[in-house]
């Protein structure tokens, strides 16, 4: 996937497109987030970052730290990034979750990149045109749908969300909603599902 795709500039009002339940495919490999491949191990993972956990977080080398403090969330809640890559390096058969800049979110599952979610906070609307490169990308989505968002005060909002299935198995799943930790803003938010992770979640509905 394209990293402009999380990062565009354009502010421009364009209108979501209206897609067919039944899409095709037009990618067969796994995803591409910037550098990283859905499904890629965590060392394949800390090596795209050049991160080597022990001089990062238990040798404190300056370069090492130089290269965590570069993604490392300064908004994180919760464990540092430091003692959540200790903890996976130690157990990677786990299923784990953590936070790097960009508001990304990670989740490892069995030593494995199995999800990968972005969150964009809208000042604009952006949504249409990112799904037009996510589409670009990816081909006719398999789904659409718009969802309802309410607020406190009754105010409510249409929100598209768009599903895209790719022949190995993997989900990609992108929409806009209303953010209540944004102020009630609308975030547009993609999320990258391995097809392992698909499997799991689906014996567990």
């Amino acid at each position: 996937m394209k990293r402009a795709i999380l990062t565009l500039a354009t502010l421009a009002l364009i209108a979501v497109p209206m897609f067919g339940q039944d899409g095709g495919t037009k990618k067969t490999g796994d995803p591409f987030f910037g550098e990283h491949r859905l499904g890629e191990t965590f060392n394949e993972w800390l090596a795209v970052f050049h991160l080597d956990v022990g001089a990062a977080c238990v040798a404190k080398t300056p370069e090492a730290v130089k290269f965590l403090a570069e993604i490392e969330d300064p908004d994180a809640r919760g464990p540092s990034l430091c003692r959540a890559l200790v903890d996976i390096q130690s157990r990677p058969n786990d299923d784990w979750m953590f936070n790097t800049a960009n508001n990304t979110t990670w989740r490892v599952s069995n030593g494995n990149i199995s999800q990968i979610t972005v969150t964009n906070y809208l000042e604009h609307t952006t949504t249409g045109l990112q799904i037009a490169f996510l589409t670009q990308e990816y081909g006719t989505p398999f789904r659409f749908k718009t969802v309802t968002f309410q607020n406190g005060s009754g105010a409510t909002w249409q929100c598209p969300e768009v599903t895209w299935r790719l022949a190995n198995g993997a989900e990609i799943k992108a929409g806009e909603y209303i953010a209540a930790e944004a102020g009630n803003n609308r975030a547009f938010q993609v999320r990258f599902t391995s097809p392992e992770l698909m499997k799991t979640l689906a014996t567990h509905r």
